[in-house]
């Protein structure tokens, strides 16, 4: 499967490297569109070295292949465009690299920043003196300005260091990793290792092992960690009957999607470092080099089917860092939190949709006795800090505290009172009481339910004008709060039907009539997040118009539980051509399903693969 290292970054499980095909606008400092190696802690900071092969070492041009398993860089217009300079992921925190050719050699180009710097390594015994490079000798990159470090060491061949001294750093950085003739047969070969303080095996030098390793034998170790993870990635079923001309196509179209779903949320897998409590699933290691407190319940949801382990680990990786208060995080990545605002409490429904595909029975007891709590304290953070007028009903106090940064839900103002919020917190209270039920907590599942059914008859009131369902913006007037009914062409507040049968019969009919109404939301592609006929729709408006994978998975699973599953399969088949055609960016256009915005998104994958594997 060919990658586009201008849309999907080329990387591994665990790793905070990343390779990707950049703009002069995207390299920042450098200036200079091309592939660069990327770094990923702290949220991702940018570039940290420019790529480039050279002919008697001198940068040449060159074409891209690429692969979820290795890259390769061939010269062209040269004496050398036979070579090839190739890489791979053998582990986390390691790129492995050949160069076959004569004259063929690769440069590293690192722009600095205050204090970076370069320094030698290494027994003197083997360094082996060729002007200025050396042989046999490792040097580590500290690039403080990106707060990581790494390890160049040439295996065979010889590598060459540019990097005069100011006083304070290096004024730049010039790797070049050469082949001899006499000594190497036309091939180099080295290894670009990152780590923060020292390596994980606490020694600076490269071990013997990675001396004698092959490059073959490199390439064997990420053939092998990716087979196993998309064999425990959930399949894709091809539909029986299919509603395009040409089904045969259509399969293989849904395979391929499936190809690039796997390796996308196989490659965003950061190792645990730092803030991390342990490994995480990122949204992208394009921009998006962060995880996010709704996100992850996608990806925990897509691993379930066959991985419970790692679902389990995603689920629960924001409760702990979870708040006293009870709030989790908006996002948080290796170094910090993000706690300006937060999520929306999908959770509950998070749980009982795995609890219900359970069947191996990996949610024991002891699972939800880890969890009983923290959800609790989740829950009851709305009602406490959320509820500024006390009637019962929690409000975001802005978009991006439901997921929705710019809805026009939110387009008067906030704070804002919205049917999907009070619907998420119904079923998470309604999990509650179930999860109570098994750990014999009688009285506090008994509790749970009680509220549970109390909030859903409130909302059915607050929200249920007798023809549609509205939000409330809650407008300051002395020291009380004037309710306004919010009347837009948001998709938001159908998103309440994730509440299934609980709904009203009036509700259901206005919800599911709304989603099927001509010239509505549903388009060629999928559920656009306005009216396409709204004044607010905008292509590229973010929550304005685009389609988005998870308002389509909710939308899809409440439509199942309401019967209309010929509906429900429609739009995930929808979804499922788009993004197997147009890959698994973090938003599409609704009229044209063009990827917009990040163009490697895991949620976006891992819904795929649960509509691909259980909705179409």
């Amino acid at each position: 499967m060919p990658i586009d290292l201008r849309k999907v970054p080329f990387s591994r499980m665990g790793s905070y490297v990343a390779i990707s095909l950049l703009s002069a606008r995207e390299s920042g400092k450098h200036g200079k569109e091309g592939l660069y190696v990327r770094h990923l802690r702290s949220g991702g900071k940018g570039p940290i070295f420019l790529l480039e092969p050279t002919v008697n070492n001198q940068p040449v041009p060159y074409v891209i292949q690429a692969t979820p398993i290795m890259l390769r860089i061939f010269p062209t217009e040269t004496d050398s465009s036979d070579g090839v300079i190739e890489f791979c992921f053998p582990h986390a925190n390691q790129l492995h690299f050949r160069i076959r050719g004569n004259n063929l050699g690769l440069r590293l180009t690192m722009v600095t920043g205050s204090y970076d710097h370069v320094t030698p390594l290494g027994p003197i015994q083997n360094r082996v003196k060729h002007d200025d490079s050396y042989t046999g000798i490792s040097w580590e990159v500290n690039s403080y300005s990106h707060g990581a470090r790494f390890l160049l060491t040439p295996l065979k061949g010889r590598l060459c260091i540019n990097a005069p001294w100011d006083g304070l750093g290096c004024r730049y950085i010039r790797a070049s990793f050469l082949t001899e003739d006499n000594q190497s047969n036309g091939m180099a070969e080295g290894l670009i290792q990152d780590y923060v303080v020292i390596r994980e095996n606490l020694e600076l030098e490269v071990s013997r092992e990675d001396r004698k390793a092959s490059f073959e034998r490199s390439l064997g170790i990420v053939e092998r960690d990716l087979r196993n993870w998309r064999e425990r990635c959930p399949e894709v079923k091809i539909p029986q009957t299919d509603q395009c001309d040409e089904p045969e196509i259509h399969a293989s179209s849904l395979l391929k999607g499936h190809a690039l779903a796997s390796y996308i949320t196989w490659s965003c897998i950061v190792r645990q470092e730092g803030f991390l409590p342990s490994p995480a699933m990122y949204m992208s290691k394009n921009y998006m080099a962060n995880v996010w407190s709704w996100d992850h319940c996608f990806n925990a949801m897509a691993l379930f089917y066959k991985n419970p382990a790692a679902a389990w680990e995603q689920f629960c990786l924001f409760f702990q860092r979870q708040h006293p208060s009870g709030v989790l995080p908006d996002y948080m990545n290796d170094k910090e939190a993000s706690w300006n605002c937060c999520k929306p409490p999908i959770h509950g429904w998070t749980l009982k949709w795995m609890m219900e595909r359970d069947s191996s029975g990996y949610i024991t007891d002891d699972k939800l006795s880890e969890i009983y709590s923290p959800l609790a304290r989740w829950t009851q953070w709305w009602f406490e800090y959320r509820d500024f007028d006390r009637d019962g009903i929690p409000q975001y106090n802005h978009g991006n505290d439901s997921g929705w940064d710019n809805s026009t839900v939110f387009l008067q103002g906030v704070p804002v009172e919205s049917p999907d919020l009070a619907g998420f917190l119904v079923i998470q209270m309604e999990v509650l009481s179930h999860v109570a039920s098994r750990l014999r907590k009688t009285d506090e599942s008994k509790m749970w339910q009680a509220r549970s059914k109390d909030l859903l008859a409130n909302m059915f009131e607050h929200f249920w004008d007798g023809e549609s369902l509205h939000a409330v913006y809650l407008e300051p007037q002395g020291s009380a709060w004037r309710h306004n009914p919010v009347y837009c062409h948001s998709l938001l507040p159908y998103v309440t039907i994730v509440l299934g049968d609980c709904l009203r019969a009036d509700i259901k009919k206005w919800i599911v009539s709304g989603l099927k109404e001509r010239g509505a939301f549903m388009t060629e592609y999928g559920l656009a997040t306005e009216k396409i006929t709204s004044p607010h729709y905008k292509p590229d408006g973010y929550w304005r118009g685009p389609i988005w994978a998870p308002a389509t998975m909710l939308i899809v699973d409440g439509l199942v539980k309401l019967g209309e599953k010929q509906f429900a399969q429609d739009i995930a088949r929808r979804f499922c051509h788009m993004a197997a055609e147009n890959g698994m960016a973090e938003n599409f256009s609704a009229l044209s399903g063009q990827p917009l915005e990040d163009t490697a998104f895991t949620w976006t994958s891992s819904v795929y693969m649960i509509l691909a594997h259980e909705y179409l």
